[in-house]
């Protein structure tokens, strides 16, 4: 990220090489939507860019976030700099305070952190899933056999689901990762990641007639449309 930061600085070339028309890179810089005027400060949607005009200065910038991690990268394209802060937790608006207060600090300007307009952040609230989505079944959970096996999703693949203590453990992904499922109530389990995350929602499994999970859902995932994972190879 810092590399595509330099490219925009420097009018589309890295390290004497160029990769970017200039007229590309004003180009995306370019306002095109207003987004808010409020108290001396201007701010407007660019190409996949925001940029804000305060105290004669304009910043270009965007900040990025899923429910894991946070990225913001800022430029003061007059003074050549920019700053990259990238961060392991997801909805917060830290690393954009920060950003800005880096800048208030360079130009040694006076009063309080000035925090611009953003974008709305994906992890504001964990998304609820539809009623259809959300089994009805309370109680005690059913034996680990009626939940364990490979489950399929169209955007994260193939994951596996194994008994782990009183519990469940889910494992995703090419670098096999380990999320923790404790019971809740029925077929409810809270998510969880260990050495990260103590609960980042639901897990509802489906179970069908014979007794066992035909499918289940993930609360947090529900907002991207890739919350349902389905049974396979059983």
């Amino acid at each position: 990220m810092a590399k595509w930061l330099r490219v925009n600085l420097n009018g589309g070339t890295i390290d004497g090489r160029r990769i970017m028309k200039k007229s590309s890179v004003d180009f995306l810089h370019q306002p095109r939507t207003i987004v808010s005027a409020s108290n001396g400060v201007l701010s407007f949607y660019c190409q996949a860019w925001l940029r804000v005009v305060r105290n004669g200065r304009t910043y270009i910038w965007h900040n990025g976030d899923t429910n894991i991690s946070h990225a913001m990268i800022a430029m003061l394209p007059e003074e050549d700099l920019g700053i990259v802060i990238l961060c392991n937790l997801g909805g917060t608006d830290v690393p954009d305070s920060l950003a800005f207060e880096f800048f208030k600090m360079y130009l040694e300007e006076k009063g309080e952190t000035v925090t611009f307009p953003k974008l709305p952040l994906m992890s504001d609230s964990i998304p609820i899933p539809p009623e259809s989505d959300r089994p009805a079944v309370a109680g005690p959970a059913r034996g680990a056999d009626a939940y364990t096996g490979s489950y399929s999703n169209p955007i994260y693949g193939v994951v596996t689901v194994s008994k782990r203590g009183n519990g469940l453990n889910m494992v995703m992904g090419p670098w096999k990762i380990g999320m923790a499922m404790a019971h809740v109530t029925g077929d409810t389990f809270a998510l969880s990641w260990p050495g990260l995350y103590k609960d980042i929602g639901n897990v509802y499994f489906h179970v069908n007639g014979t007794g066992k999970a035909e499918s289940f859902h993930v609360q947090v995932l529900s907002a991207d449309g890739g919350g349902q994972f389905d049974r396979v190879g059983d």
